[in-house]
């Protein structure tokens, strides 16, 4: 309903004093979980070696003719940083959007304890049921890592960060000592990139379709693409080793044609040479635009066969050709 009134809408906060003079009923504001600004950012604050503290916002307006909406609710919406946006507007009413709500024990506080019963809900098989996605097979595969020598490696951790307090340790152990590094294991990440070409080539690669790899973070996603290369290098010389009556040469044609990109929408001035390099390459390639396209052989880049991302960058675009996506790697 057009009611002629005027609407503010703030996209950034160099233009919160925008709120100071409007006279509109109606006043949009896009913001994030947040901390105090105190000057510099947590990332910064990290990079230096120190761990952010959490501090809470006093109420910042207590009106009730206030609405948050919220996205991604699933994700850290619960923890401290969003807790703020609770404590900073008290009254506010909270509509809470996800596609999968923390349900289960094992999370300290589920979706609805966060923000009530839903209003309502589309499942998985009325999307199927609308045409809007298609049905989604999970198959498990999971690696057998393990930690052979943990004195060892207790040891190196207290050794790499034995200047710092033990509540920081503590912090930096519970932030990033644990499954991010696991994560992020060169090692692991080979075997599950060798894994991920042999399932390509016997399953993926003969309809003619394409692959996304969600890694855990940047680094992972950039050392996958690197890791899916070099095995596709050595599927590609197993092939070239068999005799020419037994050579796949279809198969051979399809897997030099093949290319592997890493999206990284982030940048950082001290990032690491070979995550400089994927952004690059992807950039090169437009590689998002290149996956979604079928392969033909005429244009190379159609060749954009497995999309390595990260699961905070970006997982969620339209791509037909997508048959598989792994995940929680």
């Amino acid at each position: 309903m057009n009611t002629g009134e005027s609407v503010t809408i703030i996209e950034h906060r160099r233009d919160l004093d925008k709120l100071t003079t409007t006279t509109s009923n109606l006043n949009m504001v896009m913001l994030h979980k947040f901390l105090a600004q105190n000057g510099v950012s947590a990332q910064s604050l990290i990079a230096s070696g120190i761990v952010p503290k959490f501090e809470a916002f006093k109420t910042i307006n207590a009106s009730e003719r206030i609405l948050l909406l919220i996205d991604e609710a699933h994700r850290t919406q619960g923890g401290d940083m969003g807790d703020n946006l609770f404590i900073g507007f008290p009254n506010a009413v909270k509509i809470a959007f996800t596609g999968t709500p923390l349900l289960t024990e094992r999370h300290k506080q589920t979706t609805y304890e966060r923000f009530g019963t839903p209003i309502d809900t589309y499942k998985m098989h009325e999307s199927v049921a609308d045409r809007a996605t298609v049905d989604i097979l999970y198959i498990g595969r999971t690696s057998k890592d393990q930690i052979l020598n943990k004195e060892l490696f207790k040891q190196e951790f207290e050794d790499m960060f034995r200047e710092r307090s033990e509540e920081e340790r503590q912090e930096i152990q519970k932030r990033f000592g644990t499954m991010t590094a696991y994560l992020e294991s060169k090692d692991r990440i080979k075997k599950i990139a060798e894994d991920i070409i042999e399932h390509y080539t016997q399953e993926v690669l003969p309809n003619g379709l394409k692959a996304q790899v969600v890694a855990t973070s940047i680094v992972a996603a950039c050392r996958y693409k690197y890791e899916l290369e070099e095995a596709i290098r050595v599927r590609i010389d197993k092939e070239l080793s068999k005799p020419a009556s037994e050579r796949d040469e279809e198969l051979l044609k399809q897997m030099q044609f093949l290319k592997v990109c890493a999206v990284v929408t982030m940048s950082d001035n001290n990032e690491l040479g070979y995550i400089t390099r994927a952004r690059r390459d992807a950039s090169d390639m437009d590689a998002i635009e290149s996956f979604k396209k079928d392969f033909n052989y005429d244009k190379p880049e159609s060749g954009v066969a497995i999309l390595c991302v990260c699961d905070r960058l970006l997982t969620g675009f339209d791509a037909p050709v997508e048959q598989v996506e792994h995940t929680g790697v």
